[in-house]
């Protein structure tokens, strides 16, 4: 951690987090030392309890999605699922998502309100799906 003029510098495995001095006390800084600590904690309510998609989001889902909503769809980091809600909405079926914060999974399944979607609490580097599940 160091000092530069006004800002704080932190510095952990290549990662640096700059911010004003005054924003956050050394003591926060030093207890939110990861992104599942963020995520599971000053971050959570902004990415657990959305609703809809961004007009970016809806742009790649017509664009770029198969038209056939009965292939297998997974989302990483899928946090609240609130991509996937809005895809079960437009008819899209077999849909996955996974995170590895697991409040954000059971936030997501509270908002599956028929239960069809499979999230599950898991680390990218470390999948459980079959290879070729989704392709």
């Amino acid at each position: 951690m160091a000092t530069i003029g006004n800002r704080l510098e932190i510095r952990q495995a290549g990662n640096i987090l700059i911010c004003p001095r005054n924003l956050f006390s050394k003591k926060s800084l030093l207890m939110i030392t990861d992104n599942k600590t963020v995520y599971s904690t000053v971050e959570f309510d902004n990415w657990a309890k959305r609703e809809g998609l961004t007009r970016s989001e809806s742009f790649l889902i017509q664009n770029f999605f198969d038209s056939s909503p009965t292939h297998e769809t997974v989302e990483a980091g899928t946090a609240g699922g609130w991509i996937l809600l809005e895809l079960q909405r437009c008819g899209f079926s077999n849909l996955s998502g996974f995170d590895y914060v697991a409040g954000f999974i059971e936030q997501a399944k509270k908002s599956d309100s028929n239960g069809k979607i499979h999230f599950q609490v898991m680390d990218a580097t470390r999948l459980i799906y079959p290879d070729g599940k989704f392709s």
